[in-house]
């Protein structure tokens, strides 16, 4: 076990701080984004980056696979979101899968932007995809957390949720309630039912900040939610 605990490669081809790492579900990949204002994505089996992801022009905050659709979703300081299409990019893969040669170069068309959302009026510091909806969550400078649905090649802001009293830094979908998890510079973690567009449960330490939030695969009940210690 101790052996399997040592580095086995290192991706040094960003040239700033990384903010998100991403492993593809299916996929032998890995994707980065960086304050050098680009996403990347590795095949950790080869040890090669495959695709250069260019477009923001500001530090990428985050970028994350889509749970379908070929789809990654990314938001950056330049207070954008973007919804990227790699489907050209799994083909080119699928199709050299077996292959001896070396890896193809890097082409800039295997991975596009689809859709570009631009509603909240300051940095974007997290967007994640629903893990069954075609639904982005995002929290921005601007103290809000928003909802947006998508489909084919345009989104629309479906709902504003307002509470935080600082920069919403991390936010997410339940994998299996209706819920929104968001974290703030404020010291909270706040609980969100979607549906009913309200603030059910707000949890704060003084002497902490949260900055990432992970929630567990099981459901919970609404009345979990108000137990001091909350399973997220």
């Amino acid at each position: 076990i101790r052996d399997r605990r040592k580095c086995l490669y290192t991706f040094n081809q960003h040239t700033d701080y990384i903010r998100t790492v991403h492993f593809h579900p299916d996929l032998p990949w890995i994707m980065s984004c960086s304050d050098d204002q680009t996403i990347r994505i590795f095949n950790w089996q080869n040890r090669s980056c495959i695709s250069i992801l260019t477009g923001h022009s500001h530090y990428v905050m985050s970028a994350f696979f889509a749970n379908d659709d070929d789809l990654i979703v990314s938001s950056s300081l330049d207070e954008t979101i973007r919804i990227w299409d790699y489907s050209e990019l799994k083909k080119k893969y699928s199709s050299s899968r077996g292959s001896s040669s070396k890896p193809s170069q890097i082409g800039a068309a295997d991975v596009t932007v689809k859709m570009i959302m631009d509603g909240h009026d300051k940095p974007v510091n997290w967007a994640a995809s629903h893990p069954k909806k075609n639904m982005i969550v995002s929290g921005a400078d601007d103290r809000t957390v928003r909802i947006w649905k998508y489909q084919d090649t345009k989104a629309t802001e479906i709902e504003c949720l307002r509470g935080h009293d600082h920069n919403v830094v991390c936010c997410m979908f339940h994998p299996k309630n209706d819920l929104i998890i968001s974290t703030s510079e404020d010291k909270t973690i706040k609980v969100w039912d979607y549906n009913r567009k309200a603030n059910i449960a707000t949890y704060k330490r003084d002497t902490d900040r949260f900055w990432i939030l992970a929630s567990h695969p099981e459901p919970v009940s609404y009345t979990h939610l108000t137990l001091p210690t909350i399973p997220l």
